[in-house]
């Protein structure tokens, strides 16, 4: 909490004075993740940003609760489901409970995932205006036929093949 006072010392001249209120620091001190059936709680939290507090807190800050560090966990599930063919998965918002007294916070984050089933490549072709040898465009391209689907390969291969085409003079392919 931040509050102000202003002071006159002398016709022209003031103190302007900031007192600050420090509130105790909010420790993350449980993350529960439920729902999941295809990746563990523990391995969805090892590569998580934030942590629960351990016995290194006082090192590394492990523990402290920041919330733009939630926001960016959600987005690291979201890519980790993304990358291994869930495209249909949902996470509901993060409830997250306080718990305050005079010397300390603790917070606990629950995360419920439903996740859908797993989705894999079908079919890959390449139609339209092909330079050269269908065949070799096609061993370009990182996401293949049964593999897991990726859209993050996905959009590689589509970067891949409009380098391929712009190195022979066509800068604005589609």
């Amino acid at each position: 909490q931040v509050t102000s006072r202003l002071e006159k010392i002398t016709e022209n001249d003031y103190v302007l004075t900031f007192i600050i209120n420090e509130a105790p620091r909010s420790y993350l001190t449980d993350i529960t993740i439920k729902g999941t059936k295809v990746f563990s709680e523990l391995a969805i939290k090892r590569f998580m940003i934030s942590a629960e507090i351990d016995c290194f807190s006082w090192v590394n800050e492990s523990g402290i609760y920041q919330e733009e560090r939630i926001n960016q966990d959600l987005a690291l599930i979201s890519q980790h489901y993304l990358q291994n063919g869930y495209i249909k998965f949902f996470i509901q918002k993060p409830e997250v409970t306080l718990y305050h007294n005079p010397e300390y916070s603790r917070l606990e984050v629950r995360m419920d995932i439903t996740e859908g089933p797993q989705y894999f490549a079908g079919k890959i072709d390449i139609s339209g205006d092909i330079l050269g040898e269908k065949d070799k465009l096609v061993e370009l391209l990182h996401l293949k036929e049964g593999d897991v689907y990726n859209p993050f390969l996905q959009n590689q291969d589509r970067s891949r093949l409009n380098e391929a085409y712009q190195e022979q003079g066509y800068a604005f392919v589609r």
